[in-house]
């Protein structure tokens, strides 16, 4: 092997050491920061439990999701109860510092309605419960807790 072979050879090794190595630390950095299947399995349990804490405390959503016959538009609507009126329901939609809107929703008949987990009756909520009105293309559901004091 002559000299400029032999530099040539060393070169290409060293090259591909570098790349290899490179590729190597990026694809680590990838599997960490985005959740690739390297990443520990505790990472995405982690992330799945505050996304849903974070979606659980959101006041407004619109979600469409396939359906059997289609996609369907499913809202979300979330607050405290400032007022009732028959079948109308006023929520301050915020959090107990800050509101973001206040809004009155007309409940349909047939909803179903729950209170702490209970059958209940829209005349059963009380203001100052937290509300969570989902409505669906053909069901819309009440659910309405007290909230906790701290």
């Amino acid at each position: 092997m002559t000299r400029n072979s032999a530099i040539k050879t060393a070169a290409v090794g060293a090259a591909c050491l570098a790349v290899g190595a490179g590729g190597g630390i990026l694809g680590d950095a990838g599997a960490k920061e985005h959740g690739g299947h390297h990443a520990q399995r505790g990472q995405h349990a982690k992330h799945a439990k505050g996304a849903a804490k974070r979606l659980a405390r959101a006041v407004h959503v619109e979600a469409v999701v396939p359906g059997k016959e289609g996609f369907r538009t499913i809202t979300i609507d979330r607050g405290f109860l400032t007022a009732r009126d028959g079948a109308q329901l006023t929520l301050r939609q915020g959090t107990p510092k800050k509101t973001w809107r206040t809004q009155t929703f007309t409940v349909p008949a047939g909803a179903k309605v729950r209170r702490d987990r209970a059958s209940a009756t829209l005349d059963d909520l009380k203001t100052g419960d937290i509300v969570r009105i989902v409505h669906g293309a053909k069901k819309t559901r009440v659910l309405a807790h007290v909230p906790h004091r701290r």
